[in-house]
Protein backbone atom coordinates (compact mmCIF):
# COMPACT_ATOMS: atom_id res chain seq x y z
CA UNK A 1 0.00 0.00 0.00
CA UNK A 2 1.33 3.43 -0.98
CA UNK A 3 1.35 6.14 1.66
CA UNK A 4 2.07 9.81 1.07
CA UNK A 5 4.06 12.25 3.20
CA UNK A 6 4.02 16.01 2.81
CA UNK A 7 6.89 18.05 4.24
CA UNK A 8 8.47 21.46 3.93
CA UNK A 9 11.95 20.45 5.07
CA UNK A 10 13.77 17.46 6.53
CA UNK A 11 15.64 16.90 9.78
CA UNK A 12 18.16 14.58 8.11
CA UNK A 13 18.22 15.76 4.49
CA UNK A 14 21.37 13.81 3.53
CA UNK A 15 19.71 10.41 4.05
CA UNK A 16 16.54 11.41 2.22
CA UNK A 17 18.53 13.16 -0.55
CA UNK A 18 20.28 9.88 -1.30
CA UNK A 19 16.91 8.16 -1.71
CA UNK A 20 15.67 10.97 -3.98
CA UNK A 21 18.87 10.81 -6.04
CA UNK A 22 18.45 7.04 -6.50
CA UNK A 23 14.82 7.58 -7.56
CA UNK A 24 15.92 10.21 -10.11
CA UNK A 25 18.64 7.90 -11.45
CA UNK A 26 16.11 5.08 -11.89
CA UNK A 27 13.49 7.38 -13.43
CA UNK A 28 15.69 9.44 -15.77
CA UNK A 29 18.73 7.23 -16.31
CA UNK A 30 20.77 10.11 -14.93
CA UNK A 31 19.69 12.44 -12.15
CA UNK A 32 19.07 16.05 -13.22
CA UNK A 33 20.23 17.09 -9.73
CA UNK A 34 23.30 16.19 -7.66
CA UNK A 35 22.91 14.92 -4.10
CA UNK A 36 24.22 18.29 -2.85
CA UNK A 37 21.61 20.16 -4.92
CA UNK A 38 18.90 17.93 -3.49
CA UNK A 39 20.16 18.51 0.08
CA UNK A 40 20.15 22.27 -0.50
CA UNK A 41 16.60 22.10 -1.87
CA UNK A 42 15.41 19.99 1.08
CA UNK A 43 16.65 22.60 3.56
CA UNK A 44 14.88 25.59 1.97
CA UNK A 45 11.82 26.88 3.84
CA UNK A 46 10.03 27.93 0.64
CA UNK A 47 9.92 24.37 -0.70
CA UNK A 48 7.22 21.74 -0.50
CA UNK A 49 7.87 18.03 -0.95
CA UNK A 50 5.36 15.26 -1.40
CA UNK A 51 6.72 11.74 -1.26
CA UNK A 52 5.14 8.37 -1.96
CA UNK A 53 6.39 5.31 -0.12
CA UNK A 54 5.73 1.62 -0.56
CA UNK A 55 6.54 0.54 2.99
CA UNK A 56 9.93 2.25 3.56
CA UNK A 57 10.89 2.48 -0.12
CA UNK A 58 10.61 5.86 -1.85
CA UNK A 59 8.64 5.29 -5.06
CA UNK A 60 7.49 8.82 -5.94
CA UNK A 61 8.63 12.37 -5.31
CA UNK A 62 7.31 15.81 -6.18
CA UNK A 63 9.07 19.06 -5.28
CA UNK A 64 7.70 22.57 -5.61
CA UNK A 65 8.71 26.13 -4.81
CA UNK A 66 6.14 28.01 -2.71
CA UNK A 67 5.35 31.62 -3.52
CA UNK A 68 1.88 31.77 -1.92
CA UNK A 69 -0.70 31.40 -3.31
CA UNK A 70 1.38 30.01 -6.21
CA UNK A 71 3.50 26.88 -6.54
CA UNK A 72 6.01 25.90 -9.20
CA UNK A 73 6.75 22.22 -9.71
CA UNK A 74 10.50 21.67 -9.93
CA UNK A 75 10.50 17.89 -10.21
CA UNK A 76 8.17 14.91 -10.37
CA UNK A 77 9.47 11.35 -10.58
CA UNK A 78 8.08 7.87 -10.01
CA UNK A 79 10.11 4.68 -9.79
CA UNK A 80 9.80 2.91 -13.18
CA UNK A 81 8.55 -0.31 -11.55
CA UNK A 82 5.71 1.67 -9.95
CA UNK A 83 4.65 3.77 -12.95
CA UNK A 84 1.13 3.50 -14.38
CA UNK A 85 -0.31 2.95 -10.90
CA UNK A 86 -1.63 6.49 -10.36
CA UNK A 87 1.16 7.62 -8.03
CA UNK A 88 2.10 10.74 -10.03
CA UNK A 89 -1.57 11.73 -10.25
CA UNK A 90 -1.95 11.36 -6.49
CA UNK A 91 1.16 13.48 -5.89
CA UNK A 92 -0.32 16.23 -8.08
CA UNK A 93 -3.70 16.02 -6.33
CA UNK A 94 -2.02 16.42 -2.93
CA UNK A 95 -0.09 19.43 -4.23
CA UNK A 96 -3.33 21.19 -5.22
CA UNK A 97 -4.20 21.52 -1.51
CA UNK A 98 -1.30 23.98 -1.07
CA UNK A 99 -1.88 26.60 -3.73
CA UNK A 100 -4.45 28.13 -6.04
CA UNK A 101 -2.09 28.35 -9.03
CA UNK A 102 0.54 25.77 -10.01
CA UNK A 103 3.10 26.29 -12.78
CA UNK A 104 5.51 23.88 -14.48
CA UNK A 105 7.69 23.32 -17.52
CA UNK A 106 7.81 20.02 -19.39
CA UNK A 107 9.92 18.87 -22.33
CA UNK A 108 8.04 19.33 -25.59
CA UNK A 109 8.63 15.67 -26.52
CA UNK A 110 7.59 14.23 -23.15
CA UNK A 111 4.16 13.01 -24.23
CA UNK A 112 3.56 10.85 -21.14
CA UNK A 113 4.16 13.77 -18.78
CA UNK A 114 2.06 16.16 -20.86
CA UNK A 115 -0.83 13.66 -20.83
CA UNK A 116 -0.47 13.27 -17.06
CA UNK A 117 -0.65 17.03 -16.54
CA UNK A 118 -3.59 17.46 -18.92
CA UNK A 119 -5.46 14.69 -17.10
CA UNK A 120 -4.74 16.48 -13.79
CA UNK A 121 -6.34 19.68 -15.12
CA UNK A 122 -3.26 21.59 -16.28
CA UNK A 123 -3.33 23.47 -19.57
CA UNK A 124 -0.65 24.87 -21.87
CA UNK A 125 0.10 28.56 -21.48
CA UNK A 126 3.28 29.05 -23.50
CA UNK A 127 6.54 27.82 -24.93
CA UNK A 128 10.17 28.45 -23.98
CA UNK A 129 12.48 27.93 -26.95
CA UNK A 130 15.64 25.89 -26.28
CA UNK A 131 14.93 25.83 -22.52
CA UNK A 132 16.38 22.37 -21.93
CA UNK A 133 19.96 21.33 -22.71
CA UNK A 134 21.43 17.90 -23.50
CA UNK A 135 19.49 17.45 -25.63
CA UNK A 136 18.44 20.95 -26.54
CA UNK A 137 14.68 21.15 -26.49
CA UNK A 138 11.76 23.51 -26.05
CA UNK A 139 9.75 23.59 -22.84
CA UNK A 140 5.97 23.66 -22.77
CA UNK A 141 4.69 25.96 -20.02
CA UNK A 142 1.63 24.66 -18.22
CA UNK A 143 -0.47 25.77 -15.30
CA UNK A 144 -3.36 24.71 -13.12
CA UNK A 145 -5.69 27.16 -11.41
CA UNK A 146 -8.16 26.27 -8.70
CA UNK A 147 -11.73 26.38 -10.02
CA UNK A 148 -10.57 27.14 -13.58
CA UNK A 149 -10.92 24.55 -16.29
CA UNK A 150 -9.25 24.56 -19.74
CA UNK A 151 -12.62 24.84 -21.48
CA UNK A 152 -13.49 28.09 -19.65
Amino acid sequence: MINYQIKNCYESPKIFATQVFELFEASYGESPWTINTIILDLTQENRLFISAFDEDRLVGFLSAIKVPPELEITNLAVMPSCQNQGIAGHLLEHLKDYGTVIFLEVRETNQRAKQLYLKAGFYQTGLRKKYYQEPEENAILMEWRKNVYPSD
